[in-house]
């Protein structure tokens, strides 16, 4: 017969438990490789939406100054007297100026222009024209315009005239025009620069001597066309220190590059919602947040132009 004494029973049963010392240090071990791995996934949550809003905005990005280059590039003289080959300027929009994270230093100036050039194909001559429409607070959507004739009805100005004159909206439905077609949302900066065969940027500040352009320099709120005259380049002082250049007749530049900027759509959602409340706070919005803005830059050269 084994006999068990109380103080070996007692000792037996404390062997087998824990403390609440020892529960307490694993509970806090498991808090803190909980707490851990959520911020792991966290990070790793947000890691993957940035990527997924860069691909969007890259994109969408390329696809537009892929397209516009590819036409650019295409770029042909109508040989017509007062006639438009190309036209680049400010749209009535003021440029914003944008900070960098620091919000002291700036970082750099949007600004909006508006396109028109000619191209040809075969028998028919063809008018494109980009413009970014609503962008009176500093962001608006992208939209390509179209319109082609027949290389024997083709005048100076018909086609140019269908792109000046066209309504944004179609006043039945109130959306844009059948002749505008939407291209990509949260332009914030679409610039046109234009070079001579020498390389050198037509600029209304620095001049230019290559002998093919006969130029007319206009200043500022200067928009008159030159008639029937030897002028074959307007280099136009615009806003901002920036250039609008009109090339016409047999004129056009050597090369472009063309300038694009995107805000990413979550940050485009933000403002819109801000826009809708209060313009100044949304503008102040933009302002802080140019590291949201992504710049696609291209050099494109022109087949037509004299080298």
């Amino acid at each position: 017969m084994q006999i068990h004494f109380p103080s070996q029973r007692k000792e037996r049963r404390n062997s087998w438990a824990f403390t609440v010392l020892e529960l307490l240090v694993a509970v806090s071990i498991m808090t803190v490789i909980v707490f851990a791995l959520y911020q792991m996934f966290n990070q790793t949550q947000k890691a993957l939406r940035g990527n997924i809003t860069q691909v969007d905005v890259l994109e969408s990005g390329r696809v537009a100054i892929q397209m516009m280059s590819q036409e650019l590039e295409q770029l042909e003289p109508t040989q017509l007297a007062g006639a438009t080959n190309l036209y680049a300027a400010i749209i009535p929009s003021v440029p914003r100026v944008q900070f960098d994270v620091d919000e002291t230093r700036v970082l750099r100036t949007n600004v909006l222009q508006e396109l028109f050039f000619m191209t040809s194909r075969s028998n028919q001559w063809t008018g494109i024209g980009y413009r970014v429409i609503g962008a009176n607070d500093g962001v608006g959507t992208l939209y390509r315009f179209s319109t082609s004739t027949n290389y024997r009805r083709l005048t100076s100005d018909n086609l140019s005239l269908a792109y000046f004159q066209a309504d944004l909206t179609n006043r039945v439905t109130g959306y844009a025009s059948e002749n505008f077609e939407r291209i990509v949302d949260g332009i914030v900066h679409m610039r046109l620069t234009a070079y001579d065969p020498h390389g050198r940027r037509v600029a209304y500040d620095q001049p230019n001597f290559y002998p093919g352009y006969k130029i007319l320099r206009q200043p500022f709120q200067d928009r008159r066309y030159p008639g029937v005259t030897s002028t074959n380049l307007i280099v136009r002082q615009d806003v901002a220190q920036q250039t609008g250049v009109v090339f016409m007749r047999d004129a056009v530049p050597a090369s472009l590059e063309l300038e694009l900027g995107v805000l990413e759509p979550e940050t485009l959602a933000q403002y819109n919602s801000i826009r809708e409340a209060a313009v100044d706070t949304a503008e102040e919005f933009l302002r802080k947040h140019a590291n949201k803005v992504h710049v696609f830059r291209h050099r494109i050269p022109i087949r037509t132009a004299t080298q």
